[in-house]
């Protein structure tokens, strides 16, 4: 119902005035139907169409079955209109509020809300209470499956997490030479920076490092090179570095991967070496871990015990483990609210003089180096390298 208006009159006594009655009836009018707005309560649990008769109303929108998308009337309605609408459910999906194609709102977090006018010609969004919007990727996607800037927002921070670096295959050689195990491949590098809603395009690209390849197991050759750890990017804003590949086992120490350099939270964690005089090198730890390096045998027929894969997440107060020396997989993060990369796999074992060498450990996700493959005498295989933990991106936006 359109708003009533009393007729006073031009001037006092002037007799041009609504009767009593009528004027009342007017007043009674208006107030019943601003007390039954304030009142109501439309619940909404499918997609569709709002109607210009639920203006004035709160609308209390239930996604706990699947994603709704609520469409704003554009016509039958009187400028000052308003509508609330709230998100009551615990679910993730998300209620999106669009009027005709644009997106005005989502809500997303239980309890979310906000608060609409019509101001004649459109709808303006007046007040809000949003809870920060946190997302992970995984896998690389563009466009709209890509990073989507969310309506209403101010802020976004965002982690990112490079791809671990393969570990090397260790050597298979003859009886009385040296053979070392693989080296270990580095963690990927962690940024992590906080910028303006503006700085973000509508929408910008998603790129996951992939983790490097380990390499693979070898009869009577030298190991094989494990593959770099994939550069994780958001659009051109956010890059974050992926670890080297460990060296595959020869004749001579075989030297784990090298760390990316300087991240957020200090540098990952660089591949061990594999050795022929020692035991072979542990993975560094740091935001992410390195992976250890296989286990050798040196030109007397002594066997080199492999080396432990070093913890990822050391700024946290819960690292990601590494990988033990037996060649098992580094820790993937667990929390990743506190933690930011995995641990290290662990250097695989030789097979001494008589069997096949071990592989090492996958590095843990996201961005922990695998661990460098052991060594081994022809005819029998070498260990295979770790393949390194994938990266990940983290954006949380602010409204």
């Amino acid at each position: 119902m359109a708003r009533q208006i009393i007729g006073v009159g031009q001037s006092p006594n002037d007799g041009k005035g609504e009767p009593d009655r009528d004027a009342w009836i007017k007043a009674n009018s208006n107030f019943e139907e601003l007390y039954a707005r304030r009142q109501e309560i439309e619940n909404r649990v499918a997609s569709g169409a709002i109607p210009a008769t639920s203006a004035g109303k709160m609308i209390v929108a239930n996604a706990s079955a699947a994603p709704l998308v609520l469409t704003l009337p554009g016509t039958g309605l009187t400028p000052g209109d308003v509508l609330v609408i709230r998100k009551d459910d615990s679910s993730a999906n998300r209620v999106t509020i669009r009027a005709t194609n644009s997106d005005l709102a989502w809500l997303s977090s239980p309890s979310d809300w906000v608060l609409l006018l019509w101001a004649g010609t459109a709808w303006v969004v007046q007040r809000w209470g949003l809870a920060p919007l946190r997302l992970i990727y995984a896998s690389s996607a563009t466009g709209a499956a890509g990073s989507v800037k969310p309506p209403l927002a101010t802020a976004l921070e965002v982690m990112a997490i490079g791809g671990g670096g393969g570990g090397g295959s260790g050597r298979s050689g003859g009886s009385a030479t040296t053979r070392t195990g693989g080296g270990g491949g580095a963690g990927g590098a962690v940024q992590y920076l906080r910028m303006p809603a503006a700085a973000h395009g509508a929408t910008e690209s998603v790129t996951i490092g992939a983790g490097g390849s380990g390499g693979p197991a070898r009869t009577d050759s030298g190991g094989v090179t494990g593959g770099n750890g994939g550069t994780t990017l958001l659009g051109s804003m956010v890059s974050a570095a992926g670890g080297s590949g460990g060296v595959g086992g020869w004749t001579a120490n075989a030297i784990g991967g090298a760390s990316p350099g300087g991240g957020t939270f200090g540098s990952s964690g660089a591949g061990g070496s594999g050795t022929f005089s020692a035991s072979a090198g542990a993975g560094g730890a740091g935001a992410t871990g390195g992976g250890g390096g296989g286990g050798g045998i040196d030109a007397t027929n002594v066997v080199r015990a492999a080396g432990a894969g070093g913890a990822g997440s050391t700024h946290s107060p819960t690292a990601a483990a590494g990988g033990s020396n037996a060649g098992t997989a580094g820790g993937s993060v667990s929390n990743d609210f506190i933690q930011s990369g995995g641990g290290g796999g662990g250097g695989g074992p030789s097979g001494q003089t008589t069997g096949a060498g071990i592989a090492g450990g996958d590095g843990g996700s996201p961005g922990g180096g695998g661990g460098g493959g052991g060594a081994s005498d022809s005819p029998s295989l070498s260990g295979a390298g770790g393949t390194g933990g994938r990266g990940e991106l983290r954006i949380t936006w602010y409204f």
